[in-house]
This record gives structure tokens, sequence and C-alpha cells, in this order.
């Protein structure tokens, strides 16, 4: 029997929890795990509890993977057991006994990509002895004394020339008539204009000479860079093209050229170490056949993104949903969705406008899903309107009003509204945990480009958000606090609601039912109730309103 394939109790395989496993494995994954993977990752979560050589590292968190696998014994019976997988490497090893080995292991200490590695640590290591040198800080701190120094001297010349010319003013108003007096202050004003030139001139003269001694430090310094770039894409590529992924059918392709077929540009790093390619490719490699699959976060969640320790997870966006469609033979990377529970609703419509009321689980645009979106069921029902225009948007996964518009003018009215922040919205939710009675977020956002729709927080590179809230009740189910709010967007970017309950620098309360930030339930909890804004037209002020459905 494989070393790695762990079995189940017995009283677990007699249960319906076998029964209802699928004949092979679904993909996109579904949203709730299977019964045998929840029972799985939590007997992972025993052993990696009890290997104390990972405790510090897996403290900080790390994403580890269940696969619930078929095998047949040498009697051709069909045994059901589940192998594991943890991403990337622990303690600088991807072949921990037990766990799902890496697709290719390039960490041997003298093997080519250590040697590469130990290149391009050299290539740093000069980097940082010309940048840390005495003469490039010297130099450096010699450019910002001299334009100090000439921004102060310009400064200086100007001031007195602008009271040197009130004097002169002053003089040619009392003396209108003599001439003499007025060639005198005229060549005064002419000097002193050509002596700031002349300083300008030859301040800069001076100051282009230590920074010609600056760029020549700096070309070299750009050529190392040049160098470790190209070093380090060879690496990457010659790293990718050893990942060789088997598939379903038993062939075999490198990372490099599934990215390639896709159509997509070279691989993020990490690419093909996460849990999800890995116990795929051990199963192909080892006759085990995949029937379900889940990765979930132990340890505490990475700065700037949502991780709950123990929560269920989709594989990301960016370098498994590739891969995963080649192995998988499956071409839709759509995150599934929470079904549709009812009908899109009308609450109001005129020449200019419709005002709808979306189901949680419908998108608001076309996208890639087979599920109609806002967009085409409107266009279904008002198949004479060839200038229905969505107006804003909402997560797939959240219910309330939007507003559509019927013509171009009033489309960019309104959208003109939402840029000036005009517009206001409010949204009720039911979030995991206890709040304040009220209070206000502000937190930067910008998309996770490895793992889209996600988004993370970002004080460098995020766009501001802001939202307030206002506690509306608190309850407790199943020993955990439920606490309902109004949430009032000030600015409105992608999952801005979602991340600010869940992170940790804002509520640290996930909505119920955010599968990307949050834990799993029927539904996401969180629904659009109320907009106010001008008709684009009329000009008159419109609020339309909604009972939130839970």
């Amino acid at each position: 029997m494989n070393s790695l394939f762990s079995t189940f109790p017995e009283e677990l395989l007699t249960s319906d929890a076998v029964t209802t496993l699928p004949e092979e494995l679904t993909f996109p994954l579904p949203i709730e795990p299977h019964r045998l993977c929840i029972w799985a990752k939590e007997e992972v979560e025993k052993d990696v509890a009890a290997r104390r050589e990972w405790a510090s590292e897996l403290a900080k968190g790390k994403m580890m993977g269940v696969l619930i696998v078929a095998k047949k014994d040498e009697d051709g019976n069909k045994q059901i057991g589940y192998i594991k997988a943890y991403s990337g490497q622990i303690g600088g090893k991807s072949d921990w006994e037990g766990y799902a080995p890496a697709v290719y292991d390039y960490l041997e200490s003298n093997g080519y990509f250590r040697r590469k590695e130990r290149e391009i640590d050299e290539i740093n290591n000069k980097i940082r002895y010309l940048e840390n040198s005495n003469d490039f800080i010297e130099i450096k701190k010699r450019m910002v004394e001299m334009q100090k120094s000439i921004e102060a001297t310009i400064s200086s010349m100007k001031k007195e020339m602008a009271q040197k010319k009130i004097l002169r003013d002053e003089m040619r108003s009392l003396h209108p008539e003599d001439v003499a007096l007025h060639e005198k202050l005229e060549r005064e004003s002419q000097h002193m204009k050509a002596e700031l030139k002349r300083k300008k001139k030859a301040m800069l003269a001076e100051y282009e000479l230590v920074s010609n001694e600056n760029d020549k430090k700096m070309d070299a310094v750009n050529v190392l860079k040049r160098e470790r770039k190209e070093a380090s894409d060879n690496l990457q590529r010659w790293l990718f093209d050893h990942f060789i992924m088997l598939n379903a059918d038993g062939k075999q392709s490198s990372v490099a050229a599934i990215f390639m077929e896709e159509r997509l540009q070279m691989p993020p790093a990490g690419t093909g170490e996460c849990c999800a390619p890995k116990l795929l490719n051990y199963a192909f490699s080892n006759n085990l056949q995949p029937l379900s699959l889940a990765e979930f976060w132990f340890g505490q969640s990475p700065k700037g993104e949502v991780r709950h320790h123990g929560a269920f997870y989709q594989p990301c966006q960016s370098k498994c949903m590739p891969l995963l469609k080649w192995i998988l033979h499956h071409n839709n990377n759509a995150i599934t969705a929470y079904s549709v529970n009812r009908p899109l609703k009308i609450i109001y419509q005129d020449d200019c406008i419709i005002v709808v009321d979306k189901p949680a689980g419908m998108m608001s645009v076309r996208g890639k899903s087979n599920e109609k979106s806002v967009e085409e069921v409107l266009a279904e029902m008002f198949p004479d309107d060839k200038n229905l225009m969505i107006v804003h948007r909402l997560d797939m996964d959240t219910s309330g009003i939007m507003v559509v518009a019927r013509r171009k003018d009033a489309h960019k009215q309104l959208q003109e509204q939402f840029a000036k922040h005009e517009i206001e919205k409010q949204y009720v939710a039911i979030v995991e945990g206890k709040t304040k009675d009220n209070g206000r977020i502000e937190l930067p956002l910008r998309p996770d480009f490895d793992d889209r729709p996600r988004q993370i927080v970002d004080y460098e590179h995020g766009k501001v958000t802001k939202t307030r809230y206002e506690k509306i009740s608190e309850t407790t189910a199943n020993d955990t606090i439920l606490t309902r709010l109004r949430l009032y967007p000030e600015t409105g970017r992608t999952h801005q609601l979602r991340l600010h309950c869940a992170h940790s620098e804002g509520l640290n309360c996930p909505i119920k039912g955010d599968r990307l930030y949050g834990h799993t339930a029927d539904r996401l909890y969180l629904q659009a109730v109320k907009i106010t804004f001008r008709h684009p037209l009329s000009e008159e002020q419109m609020s339309f309103k909604v009972e939130a459905e839970f």
C-alpha cells in the first residue's frame, strides 16, 4: 500500500459519507467540502500540531490540502482513503514524510537551482556593497545638499529682486519725467536678471559634475541589476520547464508549456508548488483516483490578506487554475457561485432608468459562467432597449438594489454622481463576531493579482476605501456571536464591505457566508437595501428601499 495513503475509520467507510462521494473529482470545487475532507483536515491538524519542528513556521500561516482518493487493492477491491500536502516548503524541505512531495524537487544543495540561486545572491551582494559604499552614500548626500543650496540661493535672489522691483517702481512713479533715472533703473533690473541666470548656470554646472559621477556609479549598479533580472528570469523559466505535471490521461506537460497553451504570461513564482497540483500529480503518478479535494488554512493570516485558521478556500486563480484545467480537462475557471434562489425583481422603471433587486448568486454583467446575469435578464425582458447599461455592480454573492440606465445620457449622469460620491447606499450584513455600536473603517485596498477576485490591504499601492457602520442587533447561534449591521460605503471598491468586515484592521468579523474572506454558509449575508440618487432627467431626489432577506 502506498505510504502516503491514509485510511478512514470503519464507521466512516460504512456510513453515507462514502455513498455521497462523487464518481470523480468535480471542478470547480464545490463550496462546501465533503464530509470526508472535513474529517481528513482534522486529522492533518492533529498531525501538524504534533510536529514541534514545524510549529514556529506554520504559526505564521500555511495552506494545507487533502485529497480523497480511491485505489484498487491486490484483489481488485476499491479502497477509499486520502493523501495530504502543504504548499511550498516547510523548513526548506518539500519532502516531509507522510505528505505529497514536490512535483519537482529543486532544493538539492548542489543542484542546478541552488547553484544559480547562489550566483544571484552573489550579484545581490555586489549591488548592496556598491549602494552602501561610502563613496556612493557621500555622492547622494552631496547631491541632496547641493539641491537644497541651489533652491535656497535662487529663492533668496528672487526675493531680493522682488524687493528691488518694488523700490524701482516707486522711483519711477516719483520721477516720471527723469529719463536718465529710468534708464539706470532698467539697467539695474537687467543686471539682476542676468546675475540670476549666471548664478543658476554655474550652480547647475557644478551639480551636473556630481550628478555625472553619481550616474557612473549608478550605471555599474544598473548593469548588475539587469544581470540579476536576466539570471532570475532564466532560472524561473528553467524551473517551470522542469515542473512536469501529469494529467488524468497520463499525459505529461511542463508548467511553462501549460501556461503557453493557455496563452498566459510567464507563470507567477511558486506555480506548481500549491497543494492542489501537488496532490493531483501524486495521485495520477501512483494510480490513485481523485474523488474530492479541499484546501484549508493553518495558522495566522498573512499581512494584508484575510485567511482564517481552519477555513477552507478555493485554489488560487493565477497559479493553480490554469494547471487544474489542464490536469482535469476542464474549461471553466470561474469560482463556483451560491445558487440563485429567486428571480430578478424590478422595483421601479421609467424611460430613463430601471431599478432592480438582484438575487444572491447572480452576476451583474455577462461573465464566463453559463448562468444569466442582470444584464442578460434585462436584455431579454426589454428586447427593444438597445442602450441598457449597468451603472454600478454588486458582487455575484451580494443581493439587493442596482440601478440600470436605459439611455446613454442617463448612464453618464448617474456615473458622474457615483464618481462624486453623491449617491448614498446602505447595506445590511450579518457578521461573525462582536463589534462596537458604530464606527468608521478606512483601509487601502488593491486586487490580489495572484488570486483574483480577492482583494488585499496594501498601504503602499492600495486605493483608500471608507465605510461607516452601525450595529442593529446581536445574537448567539451555535456558540458564535452574530451581529447585524448597517453599512454605509463612502467609496465603492471591489469587495470593500467584505474586506472591511473581515480584515483584522477592520472589524475582524467576516460576513456570514463569505467564502472568500470568511466561512461558507447557505449564502452571503450581505444585501444592498437602500439607494438614494438624483434622477438623471428630472433631477428629483429618489430613494428606493427593500427589506433584507435574512
